[in-house]
């Protein structure tokens, strides 16, 4: 596994603490559905909730949040799409982007919520 692969593991590690810690349950990481893939999938009350997490050890090109590109978007709500027919008992959906920055020895950990 090289350098870019293990921060973004990390990144989603420090991610799935994250929705842990604030009352959410994961109900599956690493997704896939055909060509479809979503790095968390997590509930709170009736919500269904996925998740995209974006890792970055440097701002050189860019906070991590800025990675997540218009076609990351649409895979996310086909995604989200599909994970609704799986999961009917939700009555809403929400998707989140997490960015999570090692600028320090800590991470910084940053929530967008409604991104689609």
């Amino acid at each position: 596994m090289n350098r870019k692969q293990q921060v973004g593991k990390q990144g989603e590690q420090v991610a799935v603490n994250w929705l842990l810690q604030n009352g959410y349950t994961v109900l599956y990481t690493n997704w896939r559905h055909k060509r479809l893939e979503v790095d968390a999938v997590a509930s709170i009350g009736k919500k269904l909730v996925i998740v995209e997490v974006k890792s970055s050890t440097t701002q050189q090109f860019g906070h991590a949040e800025q990675k997540v590109t218009d076609k990351k978007l649409v895979q996310l709500k086909k995604a989200s799409e599909e994970l609704q027919i799986l999961h009917p008992e939700f009555t809403a959906l929400e998707i989140l982007v997490i960015a999570v920055e090692y600028q320090q020895e800590t991470p910084t950990i940053t929530v967008f919520y409604d991104v689609y």
